[in-house]
């Protein structure tokens, strides 16, 4: 962004709803969806795109005729109207697919309308290919290329250590050379530049790009099948080794189950399957295995996905029945209505940001925290009284 701002000379800066760019002050101030979950406004300079989410936004497949067209002419009019107010744009950041927004991929020629919109102004347009980067969505080194975009700036980061704290900062000469005061105690070390390098021949060496390829192509097709087989998997999609599978409430109303999802992904541990839950609602399971993933191991994971939500269905089968459950799972977020609780849970109470953040780090070892969680027991309504509340 500092070469963003000094380059076009103007400070505003557009992002796209529901996105997250990192923990630095200045990165929360472009990160939608951690100025929603920590309660703070946005800063003046700060633009905001709707989400081009096309099963569960504004405007879906389905429903809408051209849904890609309708985000582009909504995102043309907001762009117009920040222009005709004065308002200066300095540069557009986004990943080319949106991770931390759901696993969304834009509609086809979204950002290549975005970008010319924001160069017609003099702004730059940077990528952001920490998650989509380096060959993880197949047949192609970055994700940029799969959207038909050339960024004048592309960050990456610890993908490309492969567990060695480092990132790089790729832009061209003719940028560069204009913005010359910037010095690093640790930029370009020797060690960091080697072990990046191996990390690239390695991707390439392996072939990992044509892997990912196929080892996604296979993975997206029987969590597809998974989606005829079980009612609360509402969609599944990415692309190479980059996958969302959304667990709904129900197919009708797509709306996002947070609670199942977590359900599932605390039974994946439990068979030494991590799996992360992203998007606003934490409902999409996010499906990013290692580069040298085989279909072999794609098998395994597929088939313990297969017996979780299996289970996970069972159980709330069982409790829509007021069968007790024996299963104890631990979990922090309930839709903000009052539901039955259909498993034994862990709720936090109602506390400040800084606990609603801690509470993304519990599990096991985390239990002495637990005078600050109420436990309810299956059958029971939540909130149960006013003075919990749920925590998005």
């Amino acid at each position: 962004m500092r070469i963003a701002k000094f380059v076009s000379g103007m400070d505003g800066i557009v992002c796209i709803e529901n996105t997250y760019h990192g923990n630095l002050s200045s990165l929360i101030d472009i990160s939608p969806l951690k100025l929603k979950r920590l309660g703070v406004e946005k800063k003046d300079h700060v633009h905001i795109l709707p989400c081009p989410d096309v099963y569960r936004g504004k405007y879906q497949e389905g429903v809408d005729s051209d849904p890609g067209t309708l985000y582009i002419e909504e995102a043309e009019a907001m762009i117009a109207q920040l222009v005709a107010s004065g308002r200066r744009i300095a540069a557009f950041i986004s990943e080319p697919l949106l991770t931390h927004a759901g696993m969304i991929v834009p509609p086809k020629g979204y950002l290549k309308r975005i970008y010319s919109l924001v160069r017609q102004q003099g702004g730059l347009c940077i990528a952001v290919e920490v998650q989509t980067g380096l060959g993880r969505i197949g047949d192609v080194w970055w994700g940029f290329q799969s959207q038909d975009v050339i960024p004048d700036i592309v960050t990456v980061g610890k993908p490309l250590g492969n567990g060695h704290p480092m990132a790089a900062v790729i832009t061209t000469q003719e940028i560069s050379a204009q913005f010359t005061e910037f010095a690093s105690t640790f930029g370009g070390n020797p060690v960091s530049c080697v072990i990046g390098l191996a990390v690239l021949r390695v991707i390439e060496n392996e072939k990992f790009i044509s892997s990912a390829h196929n080892v996604g192509k296979y993975i997206i097709e029987h969590a597809t099948a998974l989606k005829e087989k079980h009612r609360i998997i509402g969609d599944v999609r990415g692309m190479g080794m980059w996958i969302g599978i959304d667990i709904v409430v129900d197919r009708v109303s797509k709306r996002p189950s947070r609670l199942q999802a977590e359900m599932i992904a605390y039974r994946m541990k439990q068979k030494r399957i991590i799996i992360a839950n992203e998007g606003p609602s934490s409902n999409v399971m996010m499906i990013t295995p290692p580069m040298c993933f085989t279909c072999e191991n794609a098998q395994r994971l597929l088939k313990a996905l297969d017996e979780v939500i299996t289970d996970v269905e069972g159980d709330l089968t069982a409790a829509s029945d007021d069968r007790r459950l024996t299963n104890f799972s631990y979990y922090d977020f309930i839709d903000a209505e009052r539901v039955n609780v259909p498993v034994d849970v862990l709720v936090l109470t109602a506390g400040e940001a800084a606990e609603r953040e801690a509470k993304r780090e519990l599990n096991e070892d985390a239990l002495p925290l637990e005078n600050k969680y109420v436990r309810l027991q299956a059958g029971d309504k939540y909130p149960p009284v006013d003075r919990y509340e749920a925590l998005d």
